[in-house]
């Protein structure tokens, strides 16, 4: 005498097929976030700094910038650190949000520390953008 299994019930089905979905959606959504984080634009018009990233995009006057200690930075060489991140990306290639560290509160867009331009500003935090070309960012921004 023969005997077959019963066949699985239609939730089953619909459980599986649910988990696939979501495991595909995650996925795509990190290959996402990998491939654009490292997006990051900075430009200087009408008097005002503006950065845009995937997540974040800050727009600010260019008075709300302490000009005097604005730098071009190998944060190695500053012995700066970030230790903890309160909001954002932290990614081996690249950093991107609100994070803490020695000296204070950061905003960052990092991908590369030996190129940083570090851009104090008067509400109490510090914007690190990472940068070929910090020099020139440094001097547009103190122009």
């Amino acid at each position: 005498m023969d005997f077959s299994m019963t066949k699985p019930a239609f939730g089953s089905y619909m459980g599986t097929f649910t988990i696939i979905i979501f495991t595909t959606v995650l996925f795509a959504l990190i290959v996402l976030v990998i491939a654009t984080s490292t997006k990051s634009s900075l430009s200087i018009d009408n008097g005002r700094l503006i950065i845009s990233s995937l997540i974040y995009k800050d727009n600010l006057p260019l008075s709300s910038i302490d000009k005097e200690n604005v730098k071009a930075i190998n944060m190695y060489d500053e012995n700066l650190t970030i230790t903890l991140r309160t909001n954002g990306i932290g990614l081996p290639h690249a950093q991107i949000g609100w994070f803490r560290g020695s000296g204070g509160k950061y905003k960052l867009y990092l991908t590369d520390k030996t190129s940083v331009v570090s851009i104090p500003t008067t509400e109490g935090y510090t914007i690190l953008f990472s940068s070929k070309d910090a020099e020139q960012i440094v001097k547009l921004i103190k122009e």
